[in-house]
């Protein structure tokens, strides 16, 4: 990474998004650094790329210290996702 630390990469596996609100998952790791990349896919009638950007169905997605943060302006609870984070650690 351009300040010379390791990149890691999760795979973190999200159950029921949300319907039209936001949620929050927890992602399991500790000391996150500096967020690198965010992507993933949802699954449920169809296979949404995440970040999903849409006049009609736009999915937003963040990353706190513990947790994802999924906002979706339509009912998503039939879908689940698959989110990669990539990041640096604060203890390398």
């Amino acid at each position: 990474w351009i300040d010379g630390k390791p990149i890691y990469r999760k795979v973190v596996y999200l159950d029921a998004l949300p319907n039209a609100t936001g949620k929050n998952f927890n992602h399991g790791i500790s000391n996150i650094g500096n967020i690198v990349s965010i992507g993933g896919t949802a699954k449920g009638s169809q296979t949404i790329p995440i970040p999903h950007v849409s006049s009609g169905n736009p999915i937003t997605i963040g990353v706190g210290s513990t947790y994802i943060s999924f906002t979706t302006v339509s009912d998503m609870s039939s879908y689940s996702a698959y989110v990669i984070l990539e990041y640096t650690k604060t203890t390398d």
